[in-house]
């Protein structure tokens, strides 16, 4: 049995403080100091869309296929993830050498972060980098869709459907 538990007071999220933001006195736990430390967090952000031709593009669906399955995926975020996901690639093989089976990721991001997130889950399993024990549930929040088949798609990858949690609110 293997339990895996997640607590977000020790995790330090770098993506949201201002740039040029000098965090050393936070990481060394001068300001906030735990006993058991800090939890280490890889986190990988992207830009959202931020003018009328980043949302043009946003709302043009062209389909094309899901790393050679019969799954139809959002062209657009799947360039984005396959992007993401070659500079994350170095950091995913390092934690695996280090960590062996040990080794765990999760993937989550809210809106198209959440869609990126998922794709990024993924193509990590269809390559081949990452088993499938290996993956904790990509966490969506408020995530569009952006793929055709993904049911048929986690059953031929031998994932549950509870591998993939969205949660929207309204």
């Amino acid at each position: 049995m293997r339990l895996n538990v997640c607590v977000f007071l020790p995790l330090l999220k770098l993506d949201i403080m201002d740039r040029g933001a000098d965090t050393t006195r936070i990481l060394l736990g001068k300001v906030i100091p735990l006993r058991l430390g800090y939890v280490g967090v890889v986190n990988c952000c992207q830009q959202g869309s931020e003018s009328l031709a980043s949302w043009q593009e946003n709302l043009l669906f062209e389909p094309i296929q899901f790393e050679g399955f019969d799954t139809l995926v959002h062209r657009g975020i799947y360039e984005a993830a396959k992007e993401i996901y070659e500079r994350m690639l170095p950091e995913v093989r390092a934690h695996l050498e280090s960590r062996g089976e040990a080794a765990t990721f999760c993937f989550t991001g809210h809106s198209l972060g959440g869609s990126l997130a998922l794709l990024i889950n993924l193509i990590s399993l269809v390559q081949g980098e990452v088993q499938l024990s290996s993956l904790l549930p990509v966490i969506m929040f408020g995530a569009p869709s952006v793929m055709c088949g993904g049911d048929e798609l986690l059953h031929r990858l031998g994932a549950p459907r509870s591998h993939v949690q969205v949660i929207t609110m309204h």
